[in-house]
């Protein structure tokens, strides 16, 4: 993943300056910029594996099994890095 992210071809800057044609691209290439160099999935994905998993019964879905967590945090954070 992180060499795909960081082979990413950019398209030219932008002629405006809003976000009035979409994402502003340096917001974009800082954006992979994190996930290229700063992100630790794998740190993050143990977190994720640690919380207790819930199965979703989805009635009438056959085949298809969603996992959900039910944990609370702490705090007030929203965010999986934050705790």
């Amino acid at each position: 993943m992180v060499r795909r992210i960081n082979a990413t071809k950019w398209p030219d800057k932008e002629k405006v300056v809003d976000a009035s044609q979409g994402v502003q691209l340096v917001m974009m290439q800082e954006l992979a910029r994190h996930w290229g160099t700063d992100y630790d999935w794998r740190k993050t994905e143990a977190k994720l594996n640690a919380l207790p998993q819930l199965p979703v019964d989805l009635s009438g879905m056959t085949d298809i099994e969603i996992g959900a967590d039910h944990g609370e945090q702490d705090d007030n954070s929203h965010s999986p890095e934050d705790t």
